[in-house]
């Protein structure tokens, strides 16, 4: 019997069971970064995220135009599993980040620090496979602790641009993320990689200030 594999859960989805309905507050989203707070019933922020966009998708019609409803205040993933597409995420690091006070501040805690994960958000449709970007989630310490564990460690998986210098396709990639048959042990060689996500994801953070904290 050909064993069915189990869809990839969405964050908005664990956030949903844990704190109810969540509303996703665009600080901005043009055709290169999308910064957002997921909040809850409470108005408290329970997760951070910044989306670095891909190019490769832009010109396909029908992405785009998820694109837009994502830009009109829909979540990314929830936005594509609606529209029949398969979701993936790709893990390239689990990290604690130092929290600037703006976002201690939105997040309810007098905690310094916060769990942090880095994933490629790759898609799946008609045998077409696209990475719609790089997503950085920080997660507020009452939802996460700030802790990295060994199961996050395991996790971790080589770029898929990397991937593809290799040899591998897109095929054989988005086979190896259903099957979890990653590679953990091959990260270090692209560390260099990751490390430049997490030095523009530090500046985006420091220098954001958004309009609620000062009105």
């Amino acid at each position: 019997m050909m064993q069915t594999m189990k869809p990839t859960k969405l964050h908005t989805e664990m956030l949903e069971e844990k704190y109810g309905k969540i509303d996703v507050q665009i600080l901005c989203d043009d055709d290169n970064l999308r910064e957002v707070l997921l909040t809850d019933e409470l108005h408290i922020t329970r997760t951070y995220a910044l989306t670095m966009k891909n190019k490769e998708w832009q010109q396909n019609e029908e992405i785009c135009s998820v694109n837009r409803a994502i830009q009109n205040g829909e979540a990314i993933g929830k936005a594509f599993k609606s529209r029949g597409y398969e979701i993936q995420k790709n893990v390239l690091d689990v990290y604690i980040t130092t929290l600037p006070y703006w976002l201690q501040l939105v997040f309810a805690t007098e905690s310094k620090r916060a769990k942090t994960r880095i994933t490629e958000f790759i898609i799946k449709k008609h045998n077409e496979i696209y990475s719609y970007g790089l997503i950085t989630e920080i997660y507020s310490p009452s939802f996460r602790k700030p802790v990295v564990n060994t199961a996050d460690e395991m996790q971790i998986n080589m770029p898929s641009p990397a991937l593809l210098k290799l040899g591998f396709s897109k095929e054989e990639i988005w086979a190896s993320l259903e099957s979890k048959a990653l590679a953990p042990d091959f990260t270090k060689l692209y560390s260099s990689v990751v490390a430049e996500v997490k030095e523009k994801v530090h500046n985006i953070i420091m220098d954001t200030l958004p309009m609620l904290l000062v009105n």
